[in-house]
């Protein structure tokens, strides 16, 4: 959460960063800058989205010991739902949190319990409303229907069962909830001695499609629309227990890196969650557990467009020499955000001189790539407006260049 926080902090510290520009730019040039900057229509939305975002709900679905609490600590990357091997895990409805690193919600889960033992069919009814009450309770912004890979058994009751859910559910709301179905525990499909997806054979990823073509059709029999079916695996192996694990903090179990990591398909189940939710709110709060890292680059990419729009405006002035240090400056602010944005603070003078060793091999690099941009304005001499807009061209990707080059420095 902390990291989506940079974006606010940088964009609201925006004012003072422009407000430190050398006194050498023009106030012109500066005026344009925060007004290209600030006035950007996108990055104030991306910035209100932030700042009202909310954890967002799921609610798990399918039988016991088919890997719904397998699967969010696959998520999340680190052991953070009660795993058990040996025990039935999930007995009753039942709703958890899980937390971020400084114990703040990340998102809820509205963990159902399991259809077929639970819901005998005499009382599948009863069970439809019991169901579509808690939902109704929870409001969660997705359904993720879990099944085993490897299994067919059942699976048209719990699609049925699961079908009138949601429609009583729609009805009910008038909300109609996205549902991923997700099937789990691919490694133990043939040959299940291949249990890390890179040592998946022709023939294992040939049964993972096969199994998958397979359930679109068994769902298309039920008249269930689904955002889509992805088979996966949440294999995570610890050196440590259950137990040790369990009595960890959550900072603690963050550190812990799985002893056998067979992750299948699950950044892929990720950003599909993602683009499926929405309410803008919960989605840029599941974008905070998820997809942060690919946001804040997004954002720096996003700057960098912006200033390499100014750069091209002030490159293509038809005085030689004069835009040199605006253009420098100019980078050195770019610079500057970018390095804020990856959690890193930077001085104008550090920017600066990164800004320099970016132009190529040290100083000679930039130097020679000024020279040429300068020079080009001589053409103006000869065919007026001609050398402006080489001038440009070649400042714009500079700019671009360094933008590139600080993201690669910073995020890399």
């Amino acid at each position: 959460m902390v990291k989506l926080d940079q974006i606010v902090s940088v964009y609201e510290n925006l004012e003072k960063v422009l407000d430190s520009l050398p006194e050498q730019i023009p106030s012109p040039i500066k005026t344009k800058i925060r007004d290209a900057i600030l006035n950007d229509k996108e990055l104030k939305e991306i910035v209100d989205n932030i700042k009202n975002r909310r954890a967002p709900r799921y609610l798990l679905i399918g039988n016991t010991g088919h890997g719904k609490s397998s699967l969010i600590n696959a998520m999340v990357g680190y052991y953070a739902a009660h795993v058990s091997s040996v025990q039935i895990g999930t007995k009753e409805t039942e709703r958890y949190d899980i937390l971020d690193e400084e114990g703040n919600v990340a998102f809820s889960v509205l963990d159902s319990r399991g259809i077929n033992e639970s819901f005998p069919d005499e009382k599948k009814e009863k069970a439809e409303d019991q169901l579509t009450e808690e939902m109704s309770n929870f409001t969660p912004d997705a359904v993720l229907y879990i099944h085993k890979a490897k299994e067919r058994a059942s699976m048209g009751k719990e699609i049925e069962f699961l079908k009138n859910v949601s429609i009583r559910y729609e009805k009910m709301n008038h909300q109609k909830l996205p549902i991923l179905t997700v099937l789990t525990q691919c490694d133990e499909l043939d040959p299940a001695s291949k249990k890390e997806p890179s040592l998946y054979n022709e023939r294992k990823l040939q049964n993972i499609k096969t199994t998958k073509e397979e359930v679109e059709k068994i769902i298309a029999s039920y008249g269930l629309e689904v955002k889509c079916v992805i088979v996966t695996s949440s294999l995570m192996e610890y050196e440590q227990s259950y137990e040790d694990l369990n009595r960890m903090t959550i900072s603690q179990k963050r550190t812990i890196k799985p002893e056998t990591d067979g992750r299948y398909q699950i950044e892929e189940l990720k950003e599909i969650l993602i683009d499926s939710i929405e309410d803008v709110y919960a989605q840029m709060g599941s974008i905070a557990e998820f997809r942060v890292a690919k946001v804040l680059k997004s954002l720096a990419r996003k700057f960098t467009h912006i200033f390499t729009g100014i750069a091209g405006v002030v490159a293509a002035t038809p005085i030689p020499v004069s835009d040199v240090f605006i253009l420098c400056a100019i980078e050195a602010v770019l610079v500057m955000i970018i390095a804020a944005l990856s959690g890193r603070e930077v001085s104008f003078k550090t920017a600066g001189e990164l800004v320099v060793s970016f132009g190529g091999v040290g100083a000679l690099g930039f130097g020679a790539r000024v020279a040429a941009q300068q020079l080009s304005k001589f053409v103006n001499a000869f065919f007026p407006g001609a050398g402006s807009a080489v001038s440009a061209s070649i400042a714009v990707a500079g700019m671009e260049t360094t933008g590139n080059l600080a993201i690669k420095y910073y995020f890399s």
